[in-house]
């Protein structure tokens, strides 16, 4: 086991000897969603709240949450937030695919939209590479549920996921450094540093280094995939020169080149000529399947994932009178990012992907909130603009023919006006209405280019455009000061586009608009005896879904392509439980639990030998049932001087599902369930050092993370081993 550089223990160990002086309290900064059920405070309605005061269905996690439960990595807080679920997009490592209440992006083109929106510091990531790693040095996570408009910048038909870094504390000096070691090479390393500029300024600079080799080996080559090799940093100035401005101002950066996903060959299509002469006469899917154990494949091309993403963020916030708030949100990000596959996981020449990526985003969003009729109204009405320009070139080698570029260039622009507001009927009834309108332009170019002449053999350049009107409408009652009912409608809409894979005029066709209508009724309740405190958070939603976007893959000149098409109809029904008991002030009980029920009233996907039925399919990835339990004690010794030790553990399991929109044998996934516990050492004998033991799927459970279904057009079928056993010690300093 390679432990920490010593240039990272180093580090550590200096801060350890400044921290090592007696201190009351830690300097990292406090959360906004705080461990006391009573203090948790969220912005889903784009102001500060309690997480018991808002009438919609909210997971909040402090950075304290993520650190106990190990999250290391963006997918790890699917096991947190119940009905979400988290896979890499397209089998990738780099890019990752979000589900919230079954609504999920099948394909990750420039030129459709997701359908969870994910937002840092407000601003809007129109993609996701680089986010996998982002979870450093974070105030808080907020996953939204159901159809957002009214209030967020993209119109989304899952829901959305609020990232808010920490920023800077005026007037201190503080940081802290933390280092981990583990398995499989483990070496990771996060520094963060708190300054002041005056007594109106503040500074804060934090960096993360992560570095984990593969734990899927190639054989063949004896090279080890989906690991793990990136570097972050962040930077947050803030400026409060009166009590009516402030302005924070963020820079970030991420950057990896590692050795991307490897891919375990489950499947060949015997009716597949190529496919079966190359993997099955040949003997190699027989000897993988005999001698190689779950974490092995073979391979002969790549992987290799690699890219960078920069953005700068402005947010800054004017009070034009005692209850009129003006805030400015302003955005502008890069994205590079390069993948190398081979999708079938052999030595054999069956089929390799070469794709490179750019994208240049720009957002602006001008917002005005306030409150009014003696503060019984809150309202909030904004306008935002969106448009991003990108470049994806795609080379495909099937069975070692050489690869026919394809450019594709993306111009989309969203441009839309917003309001919402709530009014206090009544001391305990409440009335939320909101609505929105969202204008879509999306242009593409095509360009396919011959690999023999060098000639385009369809160079085509298309425009379309959407519109919608959405809304929200809800009402809520406060049974008493602790309890709370609620019911919420909301329609939701997500954007058409171009299949931007297609190789013929007649594939770029566009693909419409889908939508989401939705009914929800929840109830938030908190109660205490004696020192006993209980929470329940309860959501039963119905979801009708029209104009379902759905990907299909179909060879074309013996090479796979994606297509997105509207072809079905379908509802969802789900509830989702979080609950929380404190027997003690040493001892919380933690137990969450989903359940997610698809149902397509309508599904027709049109074939070359005619219209086929699909409705008797379920979505992919959506486990009809998840849930988790888990225990955090403090335990009763060391805890003098502010010192104490805590142990924790959590279970998390998921249902059987299908990792295909067309379901099949092939792939299909049983139920698992994922183990991890940990123990932390915290501010040992009163001091700034905090020390832990901890540990993911620790009872070694074999799953797949993605599958690409090819067996009709390339004819086969590849997996991705999920995360392992993982463990390690963590070293940290405060200061």
């Amino acid at each position: 086991m390679r432990f920490l550089t010593g240039t990272a223990m180093s580090l550590i160990v200096a801060a350890a000897a400044g921290a090592f002086a007696p201190t009351n309290a830690a300097a990292q900064q406090e959360p906004a969603a705080t461990q006391d059920d009573d203090e948790i405070t969220v912005t889903a309605r784009r102001r500060d709240e309690q997480l018991q005061d808002v009438p919609i269905a909210v997971t909040a996690l402090s950075g304290a949450d993520l650190e106990e439960a190990n999250v290391t990595r963006l997918e790890n807080i699917e096991a947190l937030t119940p009905g979400l679920s988290i896979t890499p997009a397209q089998t990738r490592s780099g890019t990752l695919g979000f589900a919230l209440r079954g609504q999920r992006q099948d394909a990750a083109f420039l030129t459709n939209d997701p359908s969870v929106g994910i937002y840092i510091a407000e601003a809007v990531q129109s993609r996701t590479f680089g986010l996998a790693q982002s979870l450093f040095d974070l105030q808080s996570v907020q996953v939204v549920k159901g159809p957002q408009g009214t209030l967020f910048g993209r119109n989304t038909t899952g829901g959305a996921i609020l990232f808010q870094p920490n920023t800077p504390i005026l007037g201190e000096t503080s940081g802290y450094v933390r280092g981990i070691a583990g398995n499989y090479e483990r070496g990771d390393v996060l520094a963060v540093l708190n300054l002041p500029l005056g007594e109106q300024a503040g500074l804060r600079i934090a960096a993360s280094q992560t570095s984990r080799e593969g734990y899927v080996h190639d054989v063949i080559r004896d090279i080890h995939g989906n690991a793990e090799e990136t570097f972050s940093a962040r930077v947050v100035f803030l400026l409060e020169p009166t009590d009516t401005f402030r302005n924070t101002l963020y820079i970030d950066y991420f950057d990896s080149d590692q050795i991307g996903s490897m891919t375990r060959l489950t499947a060949v299509n015997p009716a597949n000529a190529q496919a079966t002469a190359r993997l099955v006469t040949s003997g190699i899917f027989a000897n993988q399947t005999a001698n190689y154990d779950f974490y092995e494949v073979g391979g002969n091309y790549g992987p290799r994932s690699a890219g960078d993403n920069v953005g700068l963020i402005n947010v800054a916030e004017v009070d034009l009178s005692s209850n009129v708030t003006l805030k400015l949100i302003g955005q502008a990000r890069s994205i590079n990012m390069m993948e190398l596959t081979d999708y079938d996981g052999t030595e054999a020449q069956v089929l390799q992907l070469f794709q490179t990526q750019s994208v240049d985003q720009f957002s602006g969003e001008v917002q005005l909130q306030g409150t009014a009729f003696d503060d019984r109204l809150n309202w909030v009405a904004g306008y935002f603009y969106f448009t991003e320009d990108g470049m994806l070139d795609t080379r495909t080698a099937a069975n070692g023919a050489a690869p026919n570029p394809r450019l594709g260039y993306a111009t989309n622009t969203s441009e839309s006006v917003y309001a919402q507001g709530d009014f206090a009927l009544t001391e305990r009834l409440g009335l939320t209405l909101g609505a929105r309108y969202t204008m879509d332009d999306r242009d593409f170019e095509q360009q396919l280019y011959s690999a023999t002449t060098g000639l385009c053999t369809l160079c085509l350049g298309l425009s379309t455009e959407f519109d919608a009107l959405t809304y929200t409408a809800g009402l809520n009652f406060s049974i008493d000061d602790d309890r709370m009912v609620y019911l919420v409608t909301r329609r939701g809409y997500r954007a058409g586009g171009f299949n931007s894979s297609g190789n013929t005029a007649s594939a770029l066709e566009p693909f419409d608009p889908e939508y989401v209508t939705d009914y929800e009724i929840g109830l938030k309740a908190d109660w205490s005896v004696g020192d006993a405190r209980a929470r329940a958070n309860i959501a039963v939603y119905h979801s009708e879904y029209e104009d379902i976007q759905r990907t299909a893959v179909r060879p074309v000149a013996g090479v796979p392509v994606t297509a997105i098409f509207n072809a079905a109809e379908a509802t969802v029904d789900g509830a989702e439980i979080e609950f929380t008991l404190h027997p003690s002030d040493s001892l919380e009980l933690i137990a969450t639990a989903a359940y997610t029920k698809p149902e397509y009233t309508e599904f027709i996907e049109q074939t070359a030998g005619g219209p086929v039925d699909r409705s008797g399919n379920t979505f992919a990835y959506i486990p009809e049932r998840t849930y988790r339990v888990g225990a955090r004690w403090t335990l009763p010794f060391m805890n003098t001087n502010g010192s104490e030790v805590v142990a924790s553990t959590d279970y998390y399991w998921r249902d059987e599902q299908y990792q295909a929109e067309f379901n099949s044998v092939n792939n299909y996934h049983p139920a698992y369930g994922l183990w991890s516990a940990r123990l932390d050492f915290e501010r040992v004998f009163g001091t700034g050092v905090n020390f832990a033991l901890w540990g993911r799927n620790l009872a070694g459970e074999e799953y797949f993370s993605a599958t690409g279904d090819l067996y009709a057009s390339s004819g086969i079928v590849y997996r991705v081993p999920g995360e392992p056993r993982m463990y390690g010690i963590e070293l940290s300093a405060d200061f």
